[in-house]
Formats: C-alpha cells, sequence, structure tokens
C-alpha cells in the first residue's frame, strides 16, 4: 500500500482503464484521476475481473488494446493495484445500493470506499 490516503483510492472499470490507455477522451474528473495515478498522487485498484474482460474484448477484436500493453501501463505507473477477486469482495458489492448505475458507466471510476467495504 502507499502513503495514499483514503481520499485519494479509487477502483476503475474495465472501460475506464481501456479508454486511459488507449488515451482516448475521459470526463474531466476521471481524467483528473488518472492523472493524479500518474504523478503519484493517487491509487486506482484495477480488479482482477477487468484484466479478464480486457482479455475478452481484445480476443473478440472489440477493442484494439492487447494485455501486453495493459502490463507495460501498470509497469509505467506504480500507482495502480491489482485488486483480488474473492468472495468478500462479492458480498460487499451485493450491498452497494447508494451508487447509481449511471456513476459506474458514467464516471469510469468510483471512490474506493464506495465500491469495496
Amino acid at each position: 500500500m502507499t502513503s495514499a490516503t483514503r481520499a485519494s483510492e479509487f477502483v476503475t472499470d474495465t472501460m475506464g482503464l481501456v479508454l486511459r490507455i488507449e488515451q482516448r477522451r475521459l470526463p474531466p474528473p476521471v481524467k483528473a484521476i488518472f492523472d493524479a495515478v500518474a504523478s503519484g498522487n493517487a491509487t486506482v485498484y484495477v480488479p482482477t475481473m477487468v484484466f479478464a474482460e480486457i482479455l475478452y474484448l481484445a480476443e473478440k477484436h472489440r477493442i484494439s488494446l492487447s494485455l501486453r500493453a495493459v502490463a507495460e501501463h501498470l509497469e509505467q505507473f506504480q500507482h495502480y493495484r491489482e485488486y483480488p477477486m474473492s468472495f468478500a469482495v462479492i458480498q460487499a458489492a451485493a450491498h452497494i445500493t447508494d451508487i447509481p448505475e449511471s456513476l459506474l458507466l458514467d464516471s469510469r471510476v468510483v471512490e474506493f470506499d464506495d465500491v469495496v467495504y
């Protein structure tokens, strides 16, 4: 874990990470979060399911991103952290009721405390 405060820890979904690595347009608040990761001022957790989905989308030619490019990006920017999928994570996600689905779909990144308990 880094010296980041809880307020600077976030979780990304698949498309948020894909759009960032492919240098495509992101909503300004989301771009600011990824920029903070690049400068070492924030941490973004990447659930293992994101890697599986990137592999699937790449194999189906729905995105041009490869797992190799993802690995290179994560190596370049050390403030990304893999977040393992576990039963406890799934249980916690089942209890999230205060995050509108549109926030997850539109923002691509949400505050860590709001996603994983």
